[in-house]
């Protein structure tokens, strides 16, 4: 194969996972064995449920940073986000693998990288407090903001390319690939880094296992098989280092594979909610990046598949590739999956995916994808033209010394990429002797959690309650109380207006689950909105008549509650709303926290009626027009003094007039104001009401709900 001028050589390259596979004859090893990385850490709990999962991935020593090495003082590299860390060190490592020992002055290196979720910011920094931790939040945030992560890099490293950090969810070290290639292929970099680093932490850590989830309910990730059911959480990073292929090959560069072409796309919309997969945004992505690396699918060795093994994910995946690629019986594309492995890395993923293909492709072996022994009934159908994962696979191309293979990745929320490589005699960087990067003077940087007050370490929720066949209406509110961290003094009080979500409503399931073996359906408690309605359904599901206040042995009655009254003006924000509110403040432009609806009413409704009852929804509801305020350091939301005002757009055709709510409607919510809009608009034979809030405040399901209740006040169904 000759290099042409599209082509793009991976030059150097540098990785972390659990189990310390940090160099390509580890990740030989791996892959040769069929081992994983996964680990059950249950033992290290002092307690712990049937309900609960302990397996994850591991990095030993993970701490450890040599923070004089990139100029950072101790104090400022613990307060650093740890995947920031990581990527600092596995991006000088890559350079160094590449040949890169010094960057001059006027260099064109690009960086697009990316970071997963924040946890230590969120659990090792913030509960200390700015003034314990004697830092500002804003020198914090640019510590920890992954809007930093490529800018810290660069300016680290000095590298004067374009610098971005690149977020698509689980795809997005695959779009940082893509962006890196189009970087080169335009011109405006010589040389770029590109990859992603995700740690799950606390590393130890307890999941609880729910159906439907995208979890693995026994912690093995089994891609294909007719045992999955999800997938396993990990921790990993990985950077490469990209050139042009006929600039490397002219320089000598040593050559670990070529990238021929990459390709992305989004879902859009139409899909069944804004997490599910979509065969057509899957099958159209794969489509373009054959079309763009002139190449028929036939003619590929080998597919990475981004084979989560969820059960709607691993048939969507199937029916979208076999569909892309259009295989004969005649042909025999290999399937892999990493993730078996080591998990699901996050928003390092597709790094792993294209790592284990070029492994494949270099070593002409397809290793058996693990914990795979049978076919799921569901994907038989899909799997014509592509060999057995059960099985070992040689790989071979008669026609020219050249294997080809894909790799797939897809991130919720809808961004689809996909890669198509290439190895041949040029790319013998797997087979090269590989210098693992050895740091000076390394410490542990480190802010330790802040211990939970008066909490034993393992405790949950439901440790305060007695195993019993049933739960009275008592305990049941002791148990609301507990989860809301708030004392209930009148049920006809809306749960979500008492700082109550969807989490927290699970949570609440859970709980009854454990204790009387019953089994409450989500969709059921979501249509219950108020104390009074979920403590009503609760006894139902139980088959137990209400108890009064008389009966109950507590004596705290529904009666007693309700005689108080009280009218809810101020809340302090759970960790969840906490959370919201530290991301819009980290990102001031984004419509991520804009929770919107949209639905319309007949003309039977005069515009004063319509004015009537939206104000008195609002009043039952006073969360629904509030700000969050702060005082020392404690965050609550308390109701406006004002009334929200509704903007009221004259009649226009329906298609016309929801094109118009809708961009109203998200456009950013400031996290300083008012909280909320609401806006009327005329249609032909009836009106349109739209409503949006900040996601700090409630989420989609509770939004629904509440709207739900206003859609019976004006008699809609």
């Amino acid at each position: 194969m000759m290099f042409t001028e599209y082509d793009i050589a991976i030059c150097g390259m540098a990785f972390s996972l659990p189990d310390g596979i940090n160099s390509p004859s580890k990740f030989r090893d791996l892959r040769q064995k069929n081992a994983s990385v996964i680990r059950d850490y249950r033992s290290e709990f002092d307690s712990s449920s049937d309900q609960e999962l302990f397996h994850c991935g591991f990095i030993d020593e993970l701490y450890l940073f040599p923070y004089k090495e990139f100029g950072l003082s101790k104090k400022h590299a613990a307060m650093m986000d740890p995947q920031q860390r990581m990527l600092l060190k596995l991006s000088k490592h890559a350079l160094l693998d590449a040949g890169s020992h010094t960057i001059n002055p006027g260099n064109r290196t690009g960086c697009f990288l990316s970071s997963g979720i924040n946890y230590y910011l969120l659990d090792n920094i913030l509960k200390h407090g700015t003034e314990r931790l004697e830092m500002d939040i804003s020198s914090i945030m640019r510590l920890n903001d992954s809007s930093f992560t490529s800018t810290r890099v660069a300016n680290t490293l000095g590298l004067q390319g374009p610098a971005m950090t690149v977020q698509s969810a689980c795809s997005s070290s695959l779009s940082a690939v893509h962006l890196g290639c189009q970087s080169l292929l335009s011109g405006e970099s010589d040389q770029v880094l590109v990859g992603a680093c995700s740690l799950l932490l606390p590393q130890h850590r307890r999941f609880i296992a729910r159906e439907e989830d995208i979890l693995s309910n026994d912690g093995s990730c089994r891609p294909l098989d007719m045992a999955a059911t999800g997938t396993v959480a990990s921790s990993g990073g990985a950077v490469f280092l990209l050139k042009p292929a006929c600039v490397a090959a002219e320089q000598g560069d040593k050559i670990y594979a070529v990238i021929k072409a990459t390709s992305m796309n989004n879902d859009g919309g139409g899909k069944t909610s804004f997490g599910a997969p979509s065969i057509f945004g899957q099958k159209t992505v794969m489509e373009e990046g054959l079309a763009l690396a002139n190449l028929k699918a036939s003619q590929l060795s080998y597919h990475e598949l981004h084979g989560t093994a969820t059960l709607l994910g691993d048939v969507i995946e199937m029916e979208s590739t076999s569909s892309a690629f259009q295989l004969s019986e005649t042909d025999s594309v290999a399937l892999g999956a990493i993730k078996s492995q080591i998990g699901h890395t996050d928003t390092a993923s597709g790094m792993f995916g294209i790592l284990n293909c070029i492994y494949s492709l270099a070593h002409q072996t397809a290793h058996p994808i693990a914990n795979f022994s049978q076919f799921n009934p569901k994907l038989v159908s899909f799997t014509s033209g592509f060999s057995e994962p059960g099985k070992e696979v040689s790989l071979s191309n008669s026609e020219e010394d050249t294997l080809y293979g894909s790799v797939s990745s897809f991130g919720i929320g809808g961004t689809n990429g996909f890669a198509v490589i290439a190895v041949n005699s040029q790319c013998t960087g797997f087979h090269t002797d590989y210098k693992p990067q050895q740091w000076s003077n390394e410490q542990e940087c480190l802010v330790p959690i802040q211990p939970a007050e008066n909490q034993e370490a393992g405790s949950s929720g439901t440790d305060k309650h007695e195993s019993v066949n049933y739960l009275t209406e008592s305990t049941l509110l002791k148990i609301l109380e507990e989860l809301l961290e708030e004392e209930i003094t009148d049920d006809s009080v809306g749960f979500y207006d008492l700082g109550g979500d969807s989490i927290l409503l699970l949570d609440f399931i859970d709980i009854i689950k454990k204790e009387t073996g019953t089994k409450p359906a989500l969709r059921e408690m979501v249509e219950s909105p108020s104390i009074k309605d979920l403590l009503q359904y609760a006894i139902n599901i139980q088959k137990i008549e209400p108890k009064t206040s008389s009966e109950d042995s507590d004596g705290i009655g529904s009666n007693d509650i309700a005689s108080k009254n009280s009218q809810i003006t101020q809340m302090a924000l759970n960790e969840q709303q906490k959370r919201l509110w530290l991301y819009s403040k980290m990102h001031p432009d984004s419509d991520a926290m804009n929770i919107a609806n949209i639905f319309e009413i007949g003309s039977c409704v005069s515009a004063c009626e319509l004015q009537e009852i939206l104000g008195n929804w609002i009043a039952r509801h006073p969360i629904l027009n509030c700000h969050i305020a702060e005082n020392q350091g404690e965050l609550y939301w308390e109701v406006n003094e004002t009334a929200i005002e509704a903007s009221v757009s004259p009649k226009a055709s329906k298609p016309v007039a929801i094109g118009k709510m809708k961009r109203e409607l998200l456009l950013p919510l400031c996290i300083d104001g008012k909280l909320s809009k609401l806006m009327l608009h005329e249609i032909k034979g009836g009106w349109l009401i739209g409503f949006c809030i900040h996601h700090a405040i409630i989420d989609g399901i509770q939004l629904r709900s509440m709207t739900a209740e206003l859609r019976n006040d004006f008699g809609i169904n």
